[in-house]
C-alpha cells in the first residue's frame, strides 16, 4: 500500500500519483469528442510537471506539489537503479482535460476534501486523460490512456499540485457530465472492470486463483522481491510485519486495531481478486510498498503485535457481505480525514482514537467506510 512513514505525501505512494503529459506553448488541450472538441485551459504548474518528467528532471519535480505534500527523499537508489513508479515512464502525453466545478468535486474525488482551503487559493479541479509510454507496464504504468483527478492551487501566489488521483470508478463522472465519450476513455473504463475480473483478468497472467469474496482463506502466497521467492503465511503473521511500517507503533491500540484490519482486508482482497503485479510471480501480492503494502519481515513491535493478536480473524466486509478495495492513505495530522469517504486516514484513525475514547476499532473503520462508495450501509467487521 503506502508508505506511512512519508507522512506528506497525498496517499496512494509516489507511483499511484502521478501524471504528466507532452504539451507545447499552447494553453488549451483539444480533445475529440465525436461531434465537438472538449477544450480547458491547462494550469501552469502541470505544464512544467509534464516538462520535469520528460526531461527526468526530478528536483522540479518535486517542488511542484505543495509544500505539505512534499516527497523526501525522492528518488530513492532503488527507484533509480530498477526505474520502478513514475522513472519507469520514458514520456507522456495529455490527451483529453475538463475542468471539474467545486460543487461537483466532493462528489466526484472526496479525498480532496482534506485541502486546506482556508490556507490555499484559486484552488481548481480537473479530470485529464493521460497518454503513457512506459518502459515495463506495470498496473498502475501501462501503455495508453490512463485518467486521473487533480487539484492545483496557490500559496502566497505561487501555484503548486495540492493532489492527484487515479479514476477508478467513472459513473459519477458520466451522471454529472464529465466523461468524454473518447474510444480511449471506453477502454479505460473496459480495462478497470476487468481489473476487478478475477481469473479471467487480463492483468492476472500467472493463473492464480481468485478465492471466495465472503469468506477469507487461511492464508495469502507472498512473493519477496529481494531474493525472488513465494512465502506462504497466515494473515495475522502478514500484517505484523506490515502494521509496523504502515501506522506508527506509538499510536493508541485502537488505531492500531484499525489498522490491522484494514490491512488484513486489504491482503484477503487481492487474494480474491489477483492481479498484476503479484500474478506474473505466482503470487496474490509483493512485499514492495509500491505495488501493495510495505512488508518487512523482522520490523515487528510489541505494540502491533499485541494490536494484530485482539483482531486475529476479523476482517472487513461491506453491507452485503463481501470484501472490498480497503484504500488507505496518510491523510493530514490532528485532522480526522473525511467521514464516508471510502478512504482511511491513518493519521485519522489516531485523531478518532484519541480524540474519541470511547470509539473502538470498529467505529473508527465505519467512520471512513460506512455509506461510502465501498459499501451501501453499515459495513461488517467481525
Amino acid at each position: 500500500m503506502f508508505q506511512f512513514k512519508k507522512l506528506h505525501v497525498m496517499a496512494l505512494a509516489t507511483f499511484l500519483f502521478t501524471f504528466a503529459g507532452i504539451i507545447g506553448a499552447n494553453s488549451e488541450i483539444h480533445a475529440s469528442n465525436s461531434d465537438q472538441f472538449v477544450k480547458s485551459p491547462v494550469p501552469e504548474v502541470i505544464k512544467k510537471y509534464v516538462n520535469s518528467i520528460n526531461n527526468k528532471d526530478w528536483d522540479s519535480y518535486v517542488n511542484l506539489y505543495s509544500p505539505d505534500n512534499r516527497l523526501t527523499d525522492f528518488p530513492g537508489e532503488e527507484q533509480q537503479k530498477n526505474r520502478t513508479g513514475i522513472l519507469s515512464v520514458d514520456s507522456i502525453e495529455i490527451s483529453e482535460i475538463k475542468e471539474i466545478s467545486e460543487k461537483d468535486i466532493n462528489e466526484i474525488q472526496p479525498y480532496f476534501s482534506d485541502i486546506d482551503r482556508g490556507l490555499y487559493q484559486d484552488i481548481k479541479y480537473f479530470y485529464i486523460g493521460l497518454d503513457y509510454n512506459v518502459q515495463n507496464e506495470n498496473e498502475f504504468f501501462y501503455n495508453g490512456v490512463r485518467y486521473q483527478s487533480f487539484a492545483v492551487g496557490k500559496l502566497n501566489g505561487v501555484e503548486y499540485i495540492l493532489g492527484n488521483e487515479f479514476v477508478y470508478e467513472f459513473d459519477k463522472l458520466e451522471t454529472l457530465g464529465y466523461t468524454f465519450d473518447s474510444a480511449a476513455e471506453y477502454e479505460a473504463i473496459i480495462r478497470e472492470e476487468r481489473r476487478l475480473g478475477g481469473n479471467d483478468n487480463p492483468l492476472n497472467s500467472g493463473g492464480i486463483q481468485p478465492q471466495s469474496s465472503t469468506n477469507p482463506t487461511n492464508g495469502l502466497t507472498l512473493y519477496i522481491t529481494s531474493t525472488k521467492t513465494l512465502k506462504t503465511l497466515g494473515f495475522d503473521d502478514y500484517a505484523k510485519d506490515v502494521l509496523p511500517n504502515e501506522w506508527y507503533a506509538s499510536m493508541k491500540s485502537e488505531a492500531l486495531k484499525a489498522g490491522a484490519v484494514a490491512i488484513k482486508s486489504y491482503a484477503w482482497y487481492n487474494v480474491t481478486y489477483p492481479r498484476r503485479p503479484a500474478t506474473d510471480f505466482g503470487a496474490h501480492l509483493t512485499d514492495k510498498w509500491e505495488n501493495y503494502q510495505h512488508y518487512v519481515p523482522g520490523k515487528r513491535h510489541v505494540n502491533t503485535n499485541a494490536a494484530v493478536d485482539s483482531v486475529s480473524g476479523i476482517f472487513m466486509r461491506n453491507s452485503d457481505g463481501v470484501v472490498f478495495d480497503t484504500q488507505y492513505r496518510a491523510g493530514t495530522e490532528g485532522q480526522p480525514g473525511t467521514e464516508s469517504g471510502g478512504v482511511l486516514s491513518q493519521h485519522g484513525t489516531q485523531y478518532l482514537a484519541t480524540n474519541y475514547p470511547l470509539w473502538n476499532y470498529k467505529a473508527i473503520l465505519g467512520y471512513y467506510y460506512n455509506f461510502s462508495d465501498k459499501s451501501s450501509g453499515y459495513i461488517q467487521v467481525r
